[in-house]
């Protein structure tokens, strides 16, 4: 999947990677806790827009952070606001990186092909 993302989108998805990485564990309280990581983070062309792609260990907790994340957009957008110096502060939205799963199934594919000679 070819992408044509702008030197800045790439620049301001790395930036907020590095701050909401930082942000979320602060605001995920511990009977959530899980592994979090961000995936990917895919800004629009116009920077007002960015849909953060995390992947959770627990996949039984996902959707319910995922959830929590959306529900505490508005202090992880002070969050970055606070630490950064954009025109606009963008709207976050939190979703499952589909391509992880993708990934999972491919994997799974391999591992039967391998059993199988």
């Amino acid at each position: 999947m070819k992408t044509n993302k702008s030197i800045r989108q790439k620049k301001v998805g790395s930036l907020l990677k590095n701050i909401l990485g930082q942000s979320i564990r602060e605001v995920v309280p511990d009977s959530h806790s899980s592994l979090i990581s961000i995936t990917r983070i895919e800004i629009g062309k116009d920077l007002l827009t960015a849909h953060v792609y995390i992947s959770v260990l627990d996949k039984s907790k996902q959707k319910q952070i995922i959830d929590f994340l959306n529900l505490k957009t508005g202090f992880l957008r002070k969050a970055v606001a606070s630490r950064t110096k954009l025109k606009y502060n963008p709207l976050l939205i939190f979703n499952s990186d589909p391509l992880m799963e993708y990934d999972e199934k491919v994997e799974d594919i391999l591992n039967k092909l391998d059993k199988n000679e």
